[in-house]
């Protein structure tokens, strides 16, 4: 039994906890609780796959949060400011770039002037955090009403997001399986 639980523990464990959920709560396993709760954790699971990608390249990234937020942050300024002429796909794009354009100070400062990846991405988690909190003026921004209900969209009973997630983790996983046999 001692090999079982070293060779299945996590397993073990989280069968358990799942038991315990459902004998707590029994509609914690119904279908629109599971879909709500991968809805809700689509937007780390999708910097978890980048992250992922980064730690097997034996690199450290601890800036994306940052980044994400600095880049949500510009794009919902830009929709807010200017109104209509800013229509949410652009947005998108914008917030895109915005996350490329500092993801690659990021690799400026690691691959370039050479600083060790989990010094450099802490400095620039802290000021890329500090310009979105600045540019922001720490306040929450309002989206239009017209881009207020892109985050629930969904195919049948499955949100959007999840689909993505799904889809980046897939790509990520083949990133893996065809780097390791390659």
């Amino acid at each position: 039994i001692l090999n079982l639980s070293l060779d299945y523990g996590f397993q073990i464990i989280l069968m358990l906890l799942l038991l315990g959920f459902t004998l707590a709560a029994p509609s914690f396993l119904r279908p629109d609780n599971i879909f709500g709760m991968l809805h809700s954790m689509a937007p780390i699971t999708i910097i978890a796959a980048g992250v992922a990608l980064i730690v097997m390249l034996g690199k450290l990234d601890i800036s994306l949060g940052s980044i994400a937020l600095a880049s949500a942050s510009v794009a919902a300024l830009a929709m807010r400011d200017l109104g209509p002429a800013m229509h949410p796909a652009m947005a998108f794009l914008l917030a895109l770039g915005v996350g490329a354009l500092l993801g690659t100070v990021n690799g400026f400062v690691v691959c370039i002037l050479k600083v060790n990846p989990l010094i450099a991405t802490l400095g620039t988690m802290i000021a890329f955090r500090g310009i979105a909190l600045q540019v922001t003026d720490s306040q929450v921004i309002v989206l239009p009403d017209a881009v207020r209900g892109f985050g629930n969209w969904t195919l049948g009973p499955v949100f959007v997001d999840t689909l993505i997630a799904a889809a980046l983790l897939l790509a990520a996983l083949t990133l893996v399986v065809v780097r390791s046999t390659g």
